[in-house]
Order: C-alpha cells, then sequence, then structure tokens
C-alpha cells in the first residue's frame, strides 16, 4: 500500500491541486454572483430613489474624487528639478509653542486647544510691535517699503528732507515729496541766551519848553543817555512818565518817578528812578533740520521755514522754553531749550 502511495505521489499532488482550484471556482462563481445580484438591486434602490426625488441634484463627489487621486497619486518632488534650492526638504506647518503648557500649537492659533489657555497675539499682527526699535512699528515698515529690522528712520524716503520717524509721527506719505509735515517739525532750539538789561533812570530835568529830558545809564557806567519821551535808548522806546508814580515806602523817603520802555518785542518795562529792573531780553538761535539754516532771533522777531512764516513770541519763566507762532493758522507752538 504505503509502496503504491510512493509510486502515485504525483499523481495524487494533481489531484489535490485540481480539486482546490475547482472549489475556488465555484467559490467565485457564488460570490460574483450574489455580488452582480446585489449590485443590481442598489442600481434598482437609486433608479426608485431618482424617480421619486426628479428635482433631485446630483451627488458632486469631485472633491472625493481628487484626495483619491491624491492618495493613489502622492505629489514627488523632483529633485532634478534646478528651481529648487531645499531639495528632498519638506516644510511642515508653521508652529509655535503654547506659553503654558509648552505643546507645539498653529502658529495662528489665539487658544491653545490643549490646555486652553489664550496665547498672545503674534509679533507680525502687532501693529505696535517695533523689532528694531526705531519708533516705526514693523507693520507700518513692511507697508511702506521699509526694513524693519533695521534702524532707518532717521532715512528720508520719498526726498522731501523730512525723516521717516518725522513723517510716520505726522501722518504724511512715505512715497509722496509733495506730502510732508509742516516745517516747524524739523526746528530745532541751538540756544538761549539772556542778554542783560543795562539801563538804568537815574533821573528828569524840566526844560524850558515844559518838555523833559531823561538820564538813562548803563549799569557798566560805560555810557550816560539823556533822551526825550518817543525817542530810543539801546532799542527800547521811551514811553510814558509818572512823576512821584512810585509810592515811598519809609518814611522820610520821597516818592520816586517812574519812566516806562518799551521793549522791542512790544513788552512794558517800568524802570524806577535809582533802582535797576529784573527784567530779561532773550536771544534765541534756532536751526532749520532740511536746510541747516540757523536764525538768531530776538522776541517779536519773524522768519521762513519753506515760505512759511514764523514769529518768535518768547522764552517762557522757566528761561528754557522757547514759545513761536506759526502764522499761517495763528498756532502757537513751545520748543523745549537745551
Amino acid at each position: 500500500m504505503i509502496s503504491m502511495i510512493k509510486s502515485s505521489y504525483d499523481k495524487i499532488i494533481l489531484i489535490l491541486v485540481v480539486i482546490a482550484l475547482l472549489a475556488t471556482a465555484a467559490y467565485l462563481y457564488i460570490n460574483v454572483g450574489q455580488g452582480v445580484k446585489d449590485m443590481a438591486e442598489v442600481e434598482n434602490e437609486i433608479v426608485s430613489y431618482t424617480k421619486a426625488n426628479p428635482n433631485a441634484s446630483v451627488l458632486d463627489v469631485s472633491q472625493y474624487e481628487d484626495t483619491i487621486a491624491e492618495i493613489t497619486n502622492p505629489y514627488q518632488l523632483n529633485l532634478a528639478d534646478p528651481g529648487w534650492t531645499n531639495v528632498a526638504m519638506f516644510v511642515p506647518e508653521s508652529r509655535v509653542v503654547c506659553i503654558d503648557c509648552k505643546i507645539p500649537i498653529a502658529y495662528f492659533a489665539k487658544k491653545c486647544p490643549f490646555c486652553q489657555t489664550v496665547q498672545p497675539p503674534l509679533r507680525s499682527l502687532d501693529e505696535k510691535y517695533d523689532g528694531d526699535k526705531d519708533g516705526i512699528p514693523d507693520m507700518y515698515e513692511k507697508e511702506h517699503g521699509l526694513n524693519h529690522r533695521l534702524d532707518d528712520s532717521m532715512a528720508d524716503a520719498d526726498g522731501d528732507g523730512f525723516s521717516n520717524i518725522v513723517e510716520f509721527k505726522s501722518n504724511t506719505s512715505l512715497s509722496d515729496p509733495n506730502s510732508y509735515p509742516p516745517p516747524d517739525t524739523e526746528l530745532k532750539v541751538v540756544s538761549v541766551v539772556a542778554d542783560p538789561f543795562n539801563l538804568l533812570f537815574k533821573g528828569s530835568s524840566l526844560l524850558p519848553d515844559k518838555s523833559r529830558m531823561f538820564q538813562i545809564n548803563l549799569k557798566n557806567g560805560d555810557r550816560t543817555h539823556f533822551k526825550k519821551l518817543g525817542e530810543k535808548v539801546e532799542g527800547f522806546t521811551l514811553s510814558n512818565f509818572g512823576k512821584g508814580a512810585a509810592k515811598a515806602q519809609n518814611e522820610g523817603e520821597r516818592d520816586k518817578d517812574v519812566l516806562r520802555l518799551i521793549s522791542p518785542s512790544g513788552k512794558k518795562i517800568d524802570l524806577i528812578e535809582g533802582k535797576g529792573t529784573a527784567y530779561k531780553e532773550y536771544t534765541v538761535t534756532l536751526k532749520f533740520n532740511i536746510t541747516g539754516e540757523e536764525f538768531k532771533l530776538r522776541a517779536g522777531d519773524t522768519f521762513k521755514l519753506k515760505n512759511k512764516p514764523y514769529q518768535f513770541i518768547h522764552v517762557d519763566n522757566s528761561g528754557q522754553n522757547i514759545v513761536i507762532k506759526r502764522i499761517d493758522d495763528d498756532e502757537v507752538l513751545v520748543f523745549e531749550g537745551k
């Protein structure tokens, strides 16, 4: 028996293979037939739905088909393409670290999806962020073609003579040379010098024609002036005279005469006979940065910046701050002295 099996071994194997193939064919025939039957039932059901809903729109499966196409045919980098600078390198979605849980989150996330912590605004979206510390926000610099990584505040993008920082603060155009701030934005105080008041009223004499002659000395004793009302001494005009207008403070003293002067700026100065005064005049030096021109002025003097008229009014009580008027619109401006 065993010897018979050994002699017919290859035939037995062949018979078993044939039987297996026939079984597989029968299984496939049965299942394919069932599949065809199921498909027919589905198609009939779809047809029935269509008949029941004749106005139904066709389902848009384009997104599904596109997704299947991307999955079955994934994008491949062409490493031979010279246009690629970072060959074989994939760049993932930009992410930042949550300020609380430290887990990477989406770059533009306003709230962490893991710990729900509200994130600070991104610097690229912060209108006030100034990375180069030049006084001009990065977002503004990007919008107007400036370099947000370099201090270019003192540069002049449109060549109108006004720096970028000045135009930014004045909200004028950095690309239009005809759009610029008021010229006084580039006016600087160079110096403020107090001119000592050297006039001392010594007395007066009544002349035959009933007019008066006034004796005015320089405090340093260098010179004595004799003037009448209406005349000028050292640029000051003799305006009024008051006989005994300054009443005596102590018994036995006489009342003092008062001589009023008008300064070049129009200020009234009362000189008491024999006494000095604390009045001061100032000479200021201003510089217009656009042209480099300097103006040496006393109160009341006028000057022009880019053909616009200005007037130096006075120095305030601190002796440092300069008060100027823009004549076109009567705007009063105060500049801090050095």
